[in-house]
């Protein structure tokens, strides 16, 4: 929330057009906003969390989920960088390049088609300036190649979130299986058994 009105100002005073992308998955999210006016600059991706073992870079609503996948891996000890991209151009991935260098590893979670989509870009960018220090090949995560399911029974496997995020890391990572179901439980827990298409409890949209 501090960053949706940080960002807004300082796209309303920025000379430049600017479009603002939100996804209404996150529009019920709560927490400290300051009440007096402030910018948050327009630039580089911020990371929110700290970690060795991978580089996991996420945008809009996915910044939610990778979290939620950074903390469980954490528990079980693999922390990881976790970066919000939050603005797409400028495309600034100094600081993401430098993480990948560190550990090797890419993740990208996106919320929208897997292809030719954000995440796709920063895969394709990262991996030109660090095809040298990769463990492993980049992984991108996203939407299928199909229209949205309509239809609760057809949702589940579409969007992509905490648990296949620790999936596909702890699969980079090599973490054994038995970790992996621990970190994913810790998830499971937390979601107290919402439908597929419901992403939090915090979430309280009419669709």
């Amino acid at each position: 929330p501090a960053d949706a009105k940080g960002m807004i100002v300082a796209a309303i005073r920025d000379d430049n057009p600017v479009i603002v992308i939100e996804h209404r998955w996150s529009h019920y999210a709560t927490g400290e906003v300051p009440e007096h006016c402030y910018a948050e600059p327009l630039d580089s991706p911020r990371r929110l969390r700290s970690g060795s073992a991978l580089t996991l870079v996420s945008t809009s609503y996915m910044t939610l989920e990778a979290l939620r996948a950074a903390d469980a891996l954490n528990k079980i000890g693999h922390p990881i960088d976790v970066f919000d991209l939050r603005v797409l151009r400028p495309l600034d991935l100094d600081n993401i390049a430098a993480s990948v260098a560190k550990s090797g590893r890419l993740i990208t979670a996106d919320t929208g088609f897997r292809i030719y989509g954000a995440g796709a870009e920063i895969a394709a960018t990262i991996t030109e300036r660090c095809f040298s220090k990769l463990k492993s090949a980049p992984i991108r995560l996203g939407l299928p190649e199909h229209p949205t399911p309509s239809s609760r029974g057809l949702v589940e496997g579409f969007y992509p979130d905490a648990i296949r995020i620790v999936e596909e890391a702890g699969h980079a990572i090599g973490i054994e299986e038995t970790m992996l179901d621990r970190a994913k439980e810790s998830i499971l827990k937390n979601r107290a058994g919402l439908p597929v298409d419901v992403p939090d409890p915090f979430f309280k949209g009419p669709f």
